[in-house]
This record gives structure tokens, sequence and C-alpha cells, in this order.
């Protein structure tokens, strides 16, 4: 399915809100779509999952106290990434040395968050079984055969690197071929947030004020 890029990241923002997350990390995750998309890594399947794990509870929130000090641990089993990781970047952006991350359900949906930010990192799966991944200049390097992989719930460590002064890197911009299905599946969620169409909603939806309810 031909997606523009426009289109991706408005979609993706109303599908994080309307799975329950705040505008500002809507924001935040359509961008983190789009840096997935300038590096030729289809979105879709990542976002989708991600929101699904979110709106059905399977990831969720994380102890804050703990956060603060660079230890992100999980509420229920798995954290989600869309909620921790514009929080993991705040501490990188704040300079702290290194994040670490338990059962995050898409370590890949925060290397692009990080990436989004043109923040300076290397992230590290703790189990040894992946290649690190540097985030520099506003992109990752990745294994190609490791995407998949990095998409799976894993724990995961964040450390700050030096930043370099380099020009940000050029944009594409055109259609984006995503997965059909994921692709509604993000779709589908974005439609939550939108107005409904009868004269009911008319009456009651958006603030309209036409009905009293006193």
């Amino acid at each position: 399915m031909h997606v523009s890029a426009a289109e991706l990241e408005i979609t993706v923002k109303t599908a994080v809100i309307g799975a329950g997350a705040p505008p500002g990390i809507g924001d935040e995750i359509g961008k983190a779509a789009l840096t997935l998309y300038h590096q030729n890594v289809d979105p879709s399947p990542i976002v989708a999952l991600a929101l699904e794990n979110l709106e059905g509870h399977d990831a969720g929130l994380f102890h804050q106290k703990k956060a603060i000090h660079g230890r992100f641990v999980p509420t229920t089993s798995q954290i989600s990434a869309i909620l921790a990781g514009p929080s993991i970047c705040d501490l990188i952006a704040l300079g702290r040395g290194t994040v670490f991350a338990q059962s995050l359900d898409s370590p890949l949906l925060a290397i692009a968050l990080i990436a989004a930010r043109f923040l300076n990192a290397e992230i590290h799966n703790t189990a040894g079984s992946l290649q690190s991944v540097r985030c520099e200049d506003g992109k990752f390097n990745i294994v190609k055969e490791e995407i998949e992989s990095w998409h799976n719930t894993s724990d995961v460590t964040f450390c700050l690197r030096s930043k370099r002064r380099t020009a940000r890197q050029t944009r594409m911009h055109g259609a984006i071929e995503a997965d059909d299905v994921c692709w509604r599946r993000i779709v589908t969620i974005a439609d939550k947030c939108l107005v409904s169409n009868s004269e009911a909603s008319r009456l009651n939806d958006a603030g309209a004020g036409l009905i009293d309810g006193d």
C-alpha cells in the first residue's frame, strides 16, 4: 500500500492517541515512524504491534522512581516502547551515560525515537545475541538480517556517545510502501479518535454544547 510521508506521520500520531497515549508521545512516535522509513525499514509492522501491545495492555508503564535513575523496569510483564521511548530519549539528551530498559517490547522503535531526536547513542542487546546499534546524526546503523530480531521484546542498554557536529541528513520524499495488513491495523486504531457521523454525534460529540445535561 502506498502511503505518503505526511499521511504516515499524522496517522501514526492519531493511532497512538487512539491507543490511549498523550498527544506529545503521538508526535514523537510519528517522527520515529518517518525515521524508520528514511532508513528503508517499513514502519507499519513495528508500529502496529507496539500499538496493539499498548492497547491490549500486553505492554505498559514502568516504575518512574527507578526510571529517574536510568533503570526502566516494567510494572507488568513488559514495557511499552511507545510510553518509555520518549523518556529514555529525555535522559540521554540530559547527558545520562547509561540507560537500561528491561523487557522493552520494541527496542527498534526506541532506536528510531533516538535517531529522530538526532541523539548519539549506542544500543546493546544485553543478551549479547545481536550486534550493537549506533545512532548518530539522525540515522541508525543496524544489520539488515537483525532488523526483525530488534523488533522482539528484550532487555536493552542505551549508552550515550559523544556528539559530533555534522550536517543533517537529507530526507526522502514520496510514497512509502507499507504492509497492507499492518497499515490497516494502524488506521483502525487511529479511527478511534474520529468523531462519529450521525445526528446524535452532531448533538453530543466534540463539545457541541447543544444538549443541556443539567
